[in-house]
């Protein structure tokens, strides 16, 4: 595995967006550098005038008589190349549309445009490409992970049974068999077929304390004491369309508030800002191991 990529996540993030939604020529330079600058997080409380000022420095040029335009029309082009993800993400694009004021128009109380698409960017689209470039790391698993149908009276894990599944039917239950033949410490985290991020291992419905592997041993979650299976809920997929686990196996034990138990809260739901934690901490540990399994859901 190798996360020791350089520049750091959220640049390399910012380049690609910036790359792929101002390929333009005409005035392109301009519009990607306003966008690098406008929307990094480090610039978040920066005015639009020393935004102008940084841009002046670096293309060598006035920017401050133009920058409200170039505003407009960085965030308007931002909108027109993702508008089916943004719109698919449940937010109105039309909401970024700029009326009197730098306010959007016709709403009253919300904030400015390129605040509405930075906070898209980062907490939607952001979240998405991280956990891609997680995915990229991985090795796709074979029957090192697969559902199996649940076997709650077992004293032990059982041997690999003879229908592992890559599919799974809608409201059935399911045990996650995981059986990778490595030495480590266990974070499982899934993707919904909404998109929405997970973690499973450790989380209080599903395994309340944290995993360590022996090779020679396959696990099954949930566990018997967790809540999940105790509810007999165990792996049940609501939705139909595709299902993804991520297993990650580190030397040693990860350190995140947003694992393990407590609140109310039964499986915690990733954020962007979580994701990009997990990347920073893995980058600290090369040895790391990452699997990856799709399961089709249907009904």
């Amino acid at each position: 595995m190798s996360l020791t990529e350089k520049p750091e996540l959220e640049e390399r993030f910012l380049e690609e967006v910036s790359d792929h939604a101002f390929k333009d020529k005409r005035n392109g330079l301009v519009k990607k550098t306003f966008f690098q600058l406008r929307f990094n997080p480090r610039n978040r409380e920066q005015t639009l005038g020393e935004i102008a000022e940084a841009m002046n420095k670096q293309l060598g040029e006035e920017y401050e008589g133009k920058i409200k335009d170039i505003a407009q029309r960085a965030v308007l082009k931002l909108k027109n190349r993702y508008e089916k993800e943004i719109r698919a993400d449940g937010i109105d694009p039309g909401l970024w549309s700029v009326g009197r004021g730098g306010k959007v128009e016709g709403v009253e109380g919300r904030v400015s445009p390129w605040q509405e698409a930075y906070d898209w960017l980062w907490t939607k689209k952001y979240a998405r490409w991280v956990w891609d470039r997680l995915i990229e790391q991985a090795r796709e698993a074979g029957e090192q992970i697969t559902l199996t149908e649940v076997n709650s009276s077992a004293d032990r894990v059982p041997a690999l049974p003879s229908f592992p599944r890559n599919v799974a039917l809608q409201d059935e239950p399911y045990q996650l068999w995981i059986d990778l033949k490595q030495d480590g410490f266990l974070l499982v985290l899934g993707q919904w077929t909404s998109g929405q991020k997970c973690c499973y291992c450790p989380s209080q419905a599903f395994a309340a304390t944290t995993r360590k592997l022996s090779g020679s041993t396959a696990t099954i979650l949930p566990d018997r004491e967790s809540l999940a299976a105790k509810s007999r809920t165990y792996f049940t997929f609501q939705d139909v369309g595709k299902e993804w686990v991520l297993v990650i196996v580190t030397p040693e034990q990860l350190n995140f508030s947003w694992t393990g138990v407590g609140g109310t809260e039964m499986v915690h739901k990733l954020t962007a800002n979580c994701l990009a934690d997990l990347w920073r901490q893995l980058k600290q540990q090369p040895d790391t191991e990452l699997f990856y399994k799709a399961f089709e859901v249907t009904n």
